[in-house]
């Protein structure tokens, strides 16, 4: 295989509802993994819990960076998705690394008594992607004493391998009532905002 070569092909419907295949070269793919082992410092130490869809582009890189660094991968243990038995699993395999949607992280965190919350101390880093991250509804856990996990939000489209830009909520508490940015591109990629027909626009302009 060369840096060009196809590495996968996972459908998605986009904006559009309609189903198409994004190919993935090992070039893009190993860029992507560049920033979790790099930028977020996978190491082997680490236990990443997959508790999204494997067919899911956001799934991907939780599978390889652990493989590429001698981290270890846990597999959810609850069929269909329980958020009692996750938070369990966390606490019981000490899983560092989370990476899911906001929507399916909330649950492990609203309407849980104090408890329930330590149970994720052990985590590491929660990188939040594939929709608005809500930082209201993460006040329980990020104001709780035990927590000590840095929050990324992480943004792309599947086209651009998944993720093409992200932003550590350093201050989460800060964006309560403000939109979390999408932060910065990351490395090999660029972010550029576009008018109407594609043209650049000035800085400061929709």
């Amino acid at each position: 295989a060369t840096p060009r070569s196809l590495f996968y092909v996972i459908f998605t419907s986009g904006s559009t509802g309609t189903p198409k295949g994004v190919a993935v070269s090992h070039r893009n793919f190993m860029n992507l993994l560049n920033l979790f082992v790099a930028e977020f410092e996978f190491a082997a130490d680490d236990r990443c819990l997959l508790i999204s869809s494997l067919s899911f582009d956001l799934t991907q890189k939780n599978i390889f960076a652990p493989l590429t660094t001698g981290g270890s991968i846990e597999l959810q243990a609850a069929q269909p998705y329980d958020p009692a038995a996750i938070v369990q699993q966390i606490f019981e395999k000490e899983v560092t690394w989370l990476n899911c949607t906001p929507s399916a992280f909330y649950p492990l965190v609203e309407n849980v008594d104090q408890a329930s919350l330590a149970k994720l101390n052990s985590l590491r880093y929660v990188l939040l992607g594939g929709e608005p991250i809500n930082v209201s509804r993460l006040l329980p856990w990020i104001t709780h004493p035990g927590f000590a996990a840095q929050l990324v939000n992480t943004y792309g489209p599947t086209e651009c391998t998944d993720v093409c830009a992200f932003y550590r909520l350093e201050k989460a508490e800060s964006f309560v009532h403000r939109p979390v940015p999408i932060g910065r591109h990351i490395s090999n990629a660029a972010l550029l905002v576009l008018g109407e027909h594609g043209s650049l626009r000035p800085m400061g302009v929709t």
